[in-house]
């Protein structure tokens, strides 16, 4: 399995706020917002966890956000012990691009008129100014094979472990890594593949979307997504960039004729709606159609 299945490092930011999250994003209903600039590209407002962290009111820290993202596509090395984990410099120059380029269209409230991020948004016990106030926030590289994020390269699941055939006796694991028939990493791969580490061990349990035995569902599917509410829409300010990669399974630049690797956007906008997405049909499935989708033409 090691040999077959790629990982990649991780990188986390949290930061204390002294002062309401607020919106993020578009919405006030304090939203996992995913799909944003990367290394930084999942955000959360974790700010019910204030108690749990044992601060109190009145304290300075009235927020809390998280961040998340992957470091680099499952191509480098992989070390027991890798010097990148220590590497706080280099962690710190990454989040600091990011909050003044990128922090404003993810949290409104942490930027200034002008642009540039509202450092004294940022708690810092120690009273510093600007940007070392980013000094009292946390910043983590997980980088040690252990730690890593497994991926789901073309070609890899049939690799993966599954929870109950480790080849040892007695031996079950568990892990979105498994081979659980929803090969992603993700909380439902997780969930699902302690289930089945679960009834390896006897336990009575049905493992909903269960493939037993063989590969996951890989497919292309184009479907009608129906809004049914909009609550607002605008510009996004600032220069975005607009970065994709090209895939076994759908090797989108070519069909559609742009430049490998991304673009500048030409421009932005944020629209706030719910939708509901309709039955649709398969424009392509590996089993049926292979490894390519290169016969697919436009409709």
């Amino acid at each position: 399995m090691i040999e077959h299945v790629k990982t990649v490092r991780t990188v986390s930011l949290q930061l204390w706020v002294s002062q309401p999250v607020g919106r993020l994003g578009t919405s006030a209903h304090a939203p996992i917002v995913g799909a944003y600039r990367m290394p930084l590209e999942t955000w959360a407002d974790m700010s019910h966890l204030a108690p749990v962290e044992g601060w109190r009111a009145g304290e300075g820290v009235q927020g809390i956000l998280y961040a998340c993202g992957q470091l680099g596509h499952g191509d480098d090395p992989v070390a027991a012990r890798d010097p990148r984990v220590d590497d706080l410099a280099a962690l710190e120059r990454t989040a600091l691009d990011f909050l003044e380029k990128d922090l404003g269209h993810i949290w409104p409230a942490g930027r200034e008129a002008a642009g540039g991020v509202r450092w004294d948004a940022l708690f810092d016990p120690e009273g510093r100014a600007g940007a070392e106030r980013l000094r009292a926030q946390y910043l983590r590289v997980n980088a040690s094979p252990s730690d890593r994020y497994v991926l789901s390269v073309p070609g890899s699941q049939k690799h993966r472990i599954a929870p109950d055939d480790t080849g040892f006796e007695g031996l079950v694991v568990a892990g979105d890594w498994t081979r659980t028939g929803y090969d992603l990493g993700c909380i439902e791969a997780a969930t699902m593949s302690g289930l089945q580490a679960a009834r390896a061990l006897g336990a009575p349990v049905e493992v909903l979307g269960e493939v037993r035995r063989r590969r996951a569902y890989q497919a292309i599917v184009e479907a009608k997504a129906r809004v049914t509410a909009l609550r607002g829409f605008g510009p996004l300010p600032g220069t975005l960039r607009v970065d994709w990669d090209d895939h076994d399974s759908h090797p989108f630049s070519a069909e559609l004729g742009l430049a490998p690797g991304g673009q500048e956007a030409l421009a932005a906008a944020w629209v706030d709606f719910d939708f509901v997405m309709e039955s649709g049909r398969e424009v392509f499935n590996a089993a049926r159609d292979g490894g390519s989708s290169a016969r697919l033409t436009a409709s």
